[in-house]
């Protein structure tokens, strides 16, 4: 079903999509988290806080994984969650639901290093740097979609859709106690752990297409050079 699975993708077990399951055992992490532990969970593993200090140390690092996990109150979990789960249901039928965990892996440890080093501290709350870092990713991963070998019309629709959405929850101004809207990305511009994420989830967004590209490209010649011998 091209709903639950991207056609246009070779399934295999690591790239399938199994019903959503990636994206719906996050949100129930996060907002699990903060029920039974509140705000103050990630205080007792390693320091609470530490200058960056251009430093890329382990307990820096474990530092910067945790708090995209941690949220200062129940507005500020189901926002993110309810960005992270739209986001998250588009990507999870594009890449596969382990290929979803990976990506939440390597974007919460990608986009809090740049945060990190662009802040010079480590200690923050919220999982909105692994949304914005996500945001970049389907935008890059969209302009890439656009390719004819890889163009499709459910694609292009949905894709679409989700980058209106993607506008408007950038548009968001307000923080953990205030909610409202303007008509320009006021959330991304004027923060700058969301601008540092973005910009990273750009980097490894771009990175990763072009290595696919190059991937299949070498594979495509190895089967013309196989075939001509």
């Amino acid at each position: 079903m091209k709903v639950i699975d991207d056609n246009t993708k070779e399934l295999f077990w690591w790239n399938r999509n199994y019903y959503f399951i990636g994206t719906i055992l996050i949100v129930i992490i996060n907002i699990t988290l903060f029920g039974a532990a509140g705000n103050v969970w990630e205080h007792s593993i390693g320091k609470n806080e530490s200058d960056w200090g251009a430093i890329l140390n382990f307990d820096n690092l474990i530092r910067q994984f945790l708090n995209s996990f941690s949220h200062t109150n129940w507005q500020h979990v189901l926002l993110n969650m309810l960005c992270f789960f739209v986001v998250g249901l588009y990507l999870e039928r594009k890449k596969g639901t382990i290929n979803l965990l990976l990506l939440v892996a390597a974007m919460a440890f990608f986009t809090s290093t740049a945060v990190g080093a662009n802040h010079l501290r480590v200690y923050w709350h919220g999982f909105s740097g692994v949304n914005f870092g996500f945001y970049a990713y389907v935008i890059i991963d969209y302009c890439f979609m656009l390719r004819k070998e890889t163009r499709n019309d459910f694609d292009l629709i949905s894709g679409a859709i989700i980058i209106a959405l993607i506008y408007f929850a950038m548009c968001f101004k307000g923080g953990t106690s205030t909610v409202s809207f303007t008509w320009y990305p006021y959330d991304l511009m004027h923060n700058k752990g969301h601008y540092s994420s973005f910009f990273a989830g750009a980097v490894f967004g771009t990175t990763t297409q072009i290595v696919k590209i190059i991937s299949k490209k070498e594979t495509k010649q190895l089967k013309n050079t196989t075939e001509q011998s």
